[in-house]
């Protein structure tokens, strides 16, 4: 495609109002004076237009068609911009240019055709290029020269000598490392980096970052987007690759976050430092728009847990807009590419990707260009699902007159409320038998209180905080209770909230650093950002939730520092709550199929 020569023809000029002809003007080249006019289009509008252009144009699809507009006005799917009637506009006035290029659809108004693909790719290179000029000339103008880049703290360079990592990569991550290297050099500047939860992508995507700054590519700006709850642990990970990390908080009550160590608060909106790693929360990105977008001719941006990113909301929309416009690249990062059944989330991830138009029909062949390690660490993992039973016979007579005859009832006329008050039943019963396989578990195989046997304790998912306290407090009563469990307290559990996560390992807990705790509970909601490796068994109800939280949850356990040969993940469920499994395991093989065509390496 780099040595491919066109002919178009060339159209007499028209000096209508472009706005009155593009709708009826056609042809299968390009005006005289047509570059020209191009650069009269650049030097006009106002800079979030130019943003929205290159957007838009940055595509192999057939067509480019802008957000389109439900009837209250909002975003239909992907969030409506305010400058998109200019950016219409301007589109026009573009294909009244270069019709060969680009072509409105009539009765579509939002939509135009790509009747010559490379015309314009070739023509969007020259738009990026114009765009740039005049961003550098508008900096300059602006004495944004070098007195201003020192008042910021910029030395001019990226300080990559002093990056190593703090330990020797896996197999798994130097070919992954490898694979986007390659992808770089043949002009793909972004990645769509899958590799099981702890499997070290923090430490794949540094040594790509490592590449790309020895070999001049690495812009002035990178933006690394997380979830909150993993920013201490991916902070961590970039200081000790030797890393200088901000951490941008917009907002008003930035002053209740605990700062990590080594990691700089950055509160200034207005811009961010250069040669370091801003690191900004998913939600904050879409309070950050204006800045990230005029940062883009030198920005490089990371997304990490991308998968929060599918659902058709404004988090969604800015985090694609901006990676599509980052100059510099993206890598877009998770160990779950999917949240259920519903593949064509993942379409517009892919088209970053891939030089050609995604759709259904040809979505697995553009999954074959993810940069996908599927990591053998030799950990055999029983999963075993849990039937719990009703502690009285009222309790299951009570649950049988509430549902409908396919939940296993004789309720013909079940209702929401009936429904709501099943399940509440169903997660009582399944509680008291999450307690006493977890003392069970703590007893006969774990050995707990055995320090000569002790291999480790139990990792429990709660539905949300009030049944996290509510299980703190039967495990504590429950214990007391048996002559074959030691007594546990409230001191002997950690329990994962918004503010306290845990790095619970085999080597931390040798070195004294933490607590070796026998049982920790998190929530569904808290899925990521912390290490639990240390422990041996995952008990778990069925919840409603996505495959992306129940895969993170998972693998929360089975990490590349985790010792045992094999781990014990144990589902509990009851009445209506098992046909929620059986939904969860349809969900399961859409990950199967992907991870499926991912390289396979043993640790």
């Amino acid at each position: 495609m780099r040595h491919l020569k066109l002919q178009v023809p060339v159209h007499s000029r028209i000096e209508s109002d472009a706005d009155e002809v593009a709708l009826s003007y056609h042809g299968d080249g390009i005006q005289e004076r047509a570059i020209q006019g191009l650069e009269e289009l650049i030097a006009a509008p106002p800079e979030p237009v130019l943003n929205r252009v290159l957007y838009y144009l940055d595509t192999f699809n057939r067509d480019v068609a802008l957000n389109d507009i439900a009837r209250d006005g909002a975003g239909m799917e992907y969030q409506v911009n305010l400058w998109d009637a200019f950016t219409y506009r301007w589109l026009l006035r573009f294909s009244t240019l270069f019709p060969g290029a680009l072509r409105p659809i009539p009765h579509r108004l939002n939509c135009f055709i790509v009747p010559n693909g490379p015309l314009l790719w070739f023509l969007f290179g020259r738009i990026q290029t114009l765009v740039k000029n005049r961003r550098n000339e508008q900096r300059t103008n602006a004495a944004f020269g070098h007195a201003a880049a020192a008042a910021n703290g910029d030395g001019g360079q990226w300080n990559y000598t002093a990056w190593r990592s703090p330990f020797a990569p896996w197999l798994h991550q130097q070919e992954a490392v490898r694979d986007m290297e390659v992808r770089r050099e043949k002009g793909r500047r972004n990645h769509y980096l899958h590799a099981p939860m702890g499997a070290g992508k923090t430490l794949i995507v540094s040594l790509y970052i490592l590449h790309l700054a020895q070999r001049g590519l690495l812009p002035r700006h990178i933006v690394w987007t997380l979830p909150g709850e993993a920013i201490e642990s991916v902070s961590g990970e970039l200081n000790a690759f030797g890393f200088q990390v901000d951490w941008m908080l917009p907002q008003k009550d930035s002053s209740k976050k605990v700062i990590p160590e080594g990691v700089t608060k950055q509160a200034n909106v207005q811009g961010l430092r250069p040669h370091v790693i801003t690191l900004i929360e998913h939600d904050d990105l879409r309070k950050l728009p204006d800045l990230l977008r005029s940062l883009a001719d030198e920005l490089f941006i990371v997304v990490d847990e991308v998968h929060k990113t599918l659902a058709a909301t404004q988090r969604t929309t800015i985090t694609l807009e901006i990676a599509r416009l980052a100059r510099g690249g993206c890598v877009a990062m998770t160990g779950t590419p999917t949240v259920d059944n519903k593949i064509y989330k993942l379409v517009p991830w892919l088209s970053l990707m891939v030089r050609f138009p995604v759709n259904l029909r040809n979505f697995w062949a553009a999954c074959n260009s993810m940069v996908s390690q599927q990591v053998d660490t030799g950990i055999r993992v029983h999963m075993q699902e849990v039937e719990a039973q009703w502690t009285s016979r009222e309790e299951e007579q009570r649950y049988r007159s509430l549902v409908p005859d396919k939940l296993g009832g004789t309720n013909s006329h079940a209702s929401q409320k009936d429904i709501d008050q099943a399940k509440k039943l169903c997660y009582n019963a399944c509680t008291q038998h999450m307690v006493q396989l977890t003392l069970d578990l703590l007893h006969d195989k774990l050995h707990y209180g055995k320090v000569e046997q002790w291999k480790g304790g139990v990792f429990l998912e709660a539905k949300d905080e009030q049944h996290q306290n509510e299980l703190i407090a039967a495990l504590v009563r429950e214990s007391r209770k048996r002559d074959d469990v030691r007594v546990l307290t409230e001191g002997d559990i950690f329990k994962i909230t918004g503010g306290a996560s845990l790095h619970l390992t085999d080597k931390t807990v040798a070195l004294g650093e933490v607590k070796d705790y026998p049982i920790v509970i998190t929530t569904t909601r808290k899925s990521a950002g912390y290490t639990l490796s240390r422990l041996k068994a995952f008990v778990s109800l069925v919840y409603p939730s996505n495959l992306a939280t129940r895969l993170q949850l998972a693998g929360r356990l089975n990490r590349l520092s985790q010792a045992a040969k094999e781990l014990d993940y144990y589902k509990v469920h009851i009445g209506l709550l098992t046909s929620i499994l059986h939904y969860h395991d349809q969900a399961a093989s859409i990950d199967k199929a992907l991870k499926d065509m991912g390289v396979r390496i043993p640790t």
